[in-house]
């Protein structure tokens, strides 16, 4: 029986849109659920705020928001941690590059401060990742069994992520250039 977090990463996966696909399923894996061996990175903004002020004013840049990105794949078990610790790595970059984008499009000046996690909200470890490749399908023309699994918040990806991350902290704060500021 797979854990309660082991089943919201898989439906997760499942539903998640957008997916690109490395590696052509097979019709000796047609049973598999995942057909892809790797997905990500991928982010998205969810909660964008914007701090007004004067309605008259132009609008501020003012605000935060919280940027969610993921990355899996279906690797080899002992190869699980290093994966996940690497996906860790690369969201951050992702993650500083989408709040970049982000409060940069609410005005030329404008800056984003993305803080970046110590950890992955939601991670398989070495165990949920060899059930969950096996009971789930990693397909045998992936590079390993076991599915690694890296997000930056504790959520999901979908529609719907906006109640999931309703209680966490904003990691993407954006505020005016001080050359902007009177």
């Amino acid at each position: 029986m797979m854990s309660n977090k082991a089943v919201s990463i898989l439906w997760f996966c499942l539903l998640t849109f957008g997916l690109s696909l490395e590696t052509p399923a097979r019709a000796e894996d047609n049973q598999s659920i995942l057909t892809f061996c790797r997905f990500g990175p991928k982010s998205k903004v969810f909660s964008p705020t914007h701090d007004s002020g004067n309605a008259e004013a132009e609008p501020s840049c003012e605000g935060s928001a919280k940027i969610q990105a993921l990355m899996w794949s279906c690797t080899p078990k002992e190869a699980v941690t290093d994966e996940v610790d690497k996906f860790k790595g690369k969201l951050i970059e992702v993650g500083q590059a989408e709040c970049t984008k982000h409060c940069e499009a609410r005005g030329s000046h404008c800056k984003g401060k993305f803080i970046a996690p110590s950890q992955c909200g939601l991670k398989t470890n070495e165990e949920e990742a060899r059930t969950m490749g096996k009971e789930e399908g990693c397909r045998s023309s992936c590079a390993g069994t076991s599915f690694a699994y890296c997000s930056i918040y504790d959520a999901e990806y979908r529609i719907g992520t906006a109640d999931l991350l309703a209680k966490q902290k904003p990691n993407c704060i954006c505020s005016s250039t001080p050359s902007a500021q009177k």
